[in-house]
């Protein structure tokens, strides 16, 4: 039996920690201009904010960008737990998604074992604003053990990919 094929690009990487302080003294030191650290909110299945237990920055390019997130300890199942017991650093890689639900049925569908699909967000503080939302899902900790590996699927794309955060003083363009 053959799997399918889905063509993916990368939506987003992301560099973990526990200090989001450390992280982004370390990005601006490098030369990138990062949004305001904000907490990331799942939604549970009743619509209610759920918090994460993360906070993240990011440094932002055309239409991907680099997430910043330090755990805080406030959930104690957060899903980067088994990747940061190992190391801080780049631990997470999301590919777009179009269409979350069609990719992780195809994906059950080839015999693989993806998490359930979570809808969560983010405010927006640079721009004009806004709430980001996207829905994703990941893998069980040893499917990928060097990296969280999630598929996601942005959807507020014009409140996140804003112009006025990706001039860098570094030059850098895209990842």
């Amino acid at each position: 039996m053959t799997g399918s094929v889905i063509t993916m690009d990368i939506d987003h990487v992301g560099v973990a920690g526990r200090d989001i302080d450390v992280l982004l003294k370390a990005y601006e030191a490098l030369g990138f201009k990062l949004t305001h650290p904000e907490p990331l909110i799942g939604i549970d299945k009743d619509g209610k904010a759920v918090p994460m237990g993360q906070v993240s920055a990011h440094f932002m390019f055309r239409d991907r960008y680099v997430e910043l997130t330090a755990v805080t300890g406030e959930k104690a199942d957060n899903h980067l737990e088994p990747w940061l017991a190992l190391y801080d650093g780049l631990l997470i890689l999301a590919l777009a998604a179009q269409d979350a639900d069609s990719v992780r049925a195809t994906l059950i569908r080839d015999n693989l074992n993806p998490g359930p699909i979570q809808i969560a967000g983010r405010e927006v503080c640079y721009g004009r604003g806004g709430s980001a939302r996207f829905a994703w899902f990941g893998f069980p900790p040893g499917t990928f053990p060097e990296a969280f590996v999630c598929i996601i699927e942005q959807r507020t794309p014009e409140i996140v990919f804003q112009t006025e955060m990706t001039d860098h003083p570094n030059g850098a363009v895209d990842l």
